[in-house]
């Protein structure tokens, strides 16, 4: 009994809270959604999915933290006369135990943390996505058709859009201000330099975001010409929320500021595009995004 006792310690409440999920999730069985259509995805729909459960696994990470308390409880046990009385144990036994017990603290405390940074990263993702995604919808005003988080296989693309100025794939990139670059005030601290398809940031610079775009762009380029039966150009696009972005040459892919989304769509070129081939091209995106099953929605979705 006095070997099982830690584990009961442990396991009952862990038991106590499973089971009462279980019941839980077994009465919510009763009850039937009385939606029948699939749903249209909305910004950072994924990143939102792949939050949620990643919060869900921070939560088992926290149980795994409680599994090496056995350790210690195990010893007290066995040896609870001895360890009252101020009397030596075994000290190969105990320094044995006890290097288990901080290797796996040391395991569940690590793997708790890198969950922690995921998260920070995904919810910066998800929030700028959305900020992007919101202010892209404006432009509905003025013609336009914007579509989020078209799935693509292994990727996606965070927004279409769609109107007579042609269509554009827009990649979303969510970057951290360092809290001392911002603690200095003015606008120069949140300068991003843009040159020969370089971003170049206070203290890093990167080139795979316009890279990325144009990827994407191709492919949307390909899909939505096979599905609508004539050549459809689609054109990249980085937006860099909360940045201000200074374009020093003419870059084969734009990369604009949140702030500037309307001026910029609003300022391109038309394209020889009828009403009726931007319908065409609609009608397909809006199918490809309006993948959701009622009830998927807030479901969190692993990595994988």
């Amino acid at each position: 009994m006095s070997v099982l006792l830690p584990l009961l310690i442990v396991l009952l409440p862990m038991s106590i809270t499973a089971l009462a999920i279980f019941l839980v999730l077994r009465r919510n069985r009763r009850f039937i959604n009385p939606l029948t259509k699939s749903l249209a995805r909305a910004p950072g729909t994924q990143l939102a999915r792949q939050l949620s459960a990643e919060q869900v696994e921070v939560g088992f990470g926290v149980s795994e933290l409680l599994l090496p308390a056995l350790i210690p409880m195990y010893i007290f046990m066995q040896f609870k006369e001895r360890i009252l009385l101020w009397e030596p144990i075994s000290l190969g036994f105990f320094m044995v135990s006890m290097l288990a017990w901080v290797v796996l603290v040391a395991i569940a405390i690590r793997r708790l943390l890198k969950r922690f940074d995921r998260i920070r990263v995904l919810r910066l993702a998800y929030e700028c996505e959305l900020a992007v995604g919101q202010e892209l919808d404006q432009l509905m005003r003025f013609g336009f058709r914007v579509f989020h988080d078209v799935q693509a296989g292994k990727f996606n693309v965070d927004h279409l859009v769609i109107g007579p100025a042609g269509v554009f794939a827009v990649e979303t990139k969510g970057r951290s201000k360092r809290m001392d670059d911002a603690a200095g005030g003015g606008k120069t601290v949140y300068r991003v330099a843009y040159e020969n398809g370089v971003l170049t940031f206070p203290g890093w610079s990167e080139s795979e975001p316009p890279k990325q775009a144009a990827r994407q762009a191709s492919w949307a380029n390909k899909w939505l010409s096979e599905a609508v039966g004539f050549p459809v150009l689609v054109k990249p696009v980085v937006v860099l929320p909360g940045w201000y972005v200074e374009n020093k040459d003419n870059p084969a892919v734009p990369v604009i500021a949140s702030g500037y989304i309307e001026k910029f769509f609003r300022s391109q070129r038309p394209q020889a595009l009828s009403p009726q081939q931007i319908q065409q091209i609609s009608y397909q995106v809006d199918q490809k995004v309006r993948d959701l099953p009622p009830g998927e929605v807030g479901k969190p979705l692993s990595e994988s």
